[in-house]
């Protein structure tokens, strides 16, 4: 699927926002959010 990122942005900056996450972690969850789609991460800090 491909879709442009503005339909996830606004919700990553909350995220971002709210859970004190990196840019880029954030934009992942929104993103995955906005999919509906799960989200694996090995990222120890985020996980």
């Amino acid at each position: 699927m491909i879709t442009g990122d503005d339909l996830y942005f606004e919700k990553s900056i909350k995220i971002a926002l709210a859970t004190g996450s990196r840019g880029a972690d954030a934009y992942y969850i929104g993103l995955a959010e906005t999919l509906d789609a799960p989200l694996a991460t090995s990222d120890k800090v985020q996980a």
